[in-house]
């Protein structure tokens, strides 16, 4: 599965590169998007490697943004061994180009281990990365890794954190109500 996971983010990089490498344009941190629904599969603990397990997620990214750039958003995952996270916070979008996106996002959140990776406390913090395209409807398709840590400021023993590769799917909820009617 790691493997599986690594060639597959080598060969959609490789892709975005490709797309990246066409002729300049600005690079915004603003423009027009949709509100997504955002649906995710990952492989858990993919740096470590003492605790996998498939993850799957689903968020919701605000097309709105306050103080210019910050895109409010829940997020959620559940892993095959029942560790679960729920949190929410905000996602950056940086566009390189129109449709090359680079997306941040950080969200404190309440995690329960389940039969999976002890974090050592409740209040585990996500941050995010994320590398996509975004298609003519506003859907994208990206890759990202995030890493859950509580930074050790709740255990003296330290902080296992842990690492999750996701490819990610961004729905438009313009595109969803359309399919409804």
């Amino acid at each position: 599965m790691k493997k599986l996971v690594a060639a597959a983010f080598a060969a959609f990089s490789l892709a975005l590169a490709g797309t990246a490498l066409q002729p300049a344009q600005a690079q915004s941190f603003t423009t027009k998007d949709a509100s997504h629904l955002v649906f995710n599969v990952g492989y858990y603990d993919v740096v470590q490697d003492d605790d996998t397990a498939t993850s799957f997620g689903v968020e919701y990214r605000d097309g709105n943004t306050f103080l210019g750039i910050f895109k409010p958003m829940v997020a959620s995952f559940v892993t095959t061994d029942g560790s679960f996270w729920l949190g929410a916070g905000v996602a950056v979008d940086f566009y390189l180009g129109e449709n090359v996106v680079l997306t941040g996002s950080f969200a404190p959140g309440y995690y329960a281990e389940g039969d999976g990776k002890d974090l050592g406390y409740p209040l585990e913090f996500r941050s995010q990365l994320e590398l996509g395209y975004r298609f003519e409807d506003y859907s994208r398709l990206t890759v990202g890794i995030n890493h859950l840590s509580n930074s050790g400021i709740f255990d003296d023993d330290g902080n296992p954190g842990t690492e999750v590769v996701t490819v990610n799917y961004y729905l438009p909820l313009g595109n969803l109500m359309s399919m409804m009617e």
